[in-house]
């Protein structure tokens, strides 16, 4: 029997970190190819938080093979406009186990505050730290 794809939700803010956060995505695409990224999904002139709502829903359709990934910024974790923070919330409420990444320093929300996360401060600009 073959084995379930991996579901991941990428959840990053739009600033100078979304080329990393691309990246991070084609990297994981090359294994696992069920990646829900905004870029591919919104289109413009549609409601775009029906299309993040149905990347979520998405994930809990197999919640032991889904992760939220969250790129934490201080833009992805900004108060009170920072939509990464409403993601976030709404994957909490349906119990998705949430994968925090450090891409730059930033105080992670409360409620994450005691998961721990992965440190990739190091790893941007991407074309300084491409492997050879």
């Amino acid at each position: 029997m073959p084995e379930r794809p991996l579901r991941i939700f990428i959840s990053y803010g739009h600033d100078q970190y979304a080329e990393l956060a691309e990246r991070i995505k084609n990297d994981l695409n090359e294994k696992h190819p069920g990646v829900w990224f905004d870029r591919d999904r919104i289109k413009p002139g549609k409601d775009f938080e029906l299309y993040m709502e149905n990347g979520l829903e998405w994930l809990t359709e197999d919640k032991s093979r889904a992760s939220f990934l969250y790129l934490m910024t201080p833009h992805s974790v900004r108060r009170p406009n920072g939509f990464c923070l409403n993601e976030l919330t709404s994957a909490m409420v349906k119990e998705l186990s949430i994968f925090p990444v450090m891409v730059q320093m930033s105080e992670p929300p409360l409620s994450i505050c005691r998961i721990q996360w992965l440190d990739m401060q190091e790893c941007f600009p991407p074309d300084e730290k491409a492997d050879s």
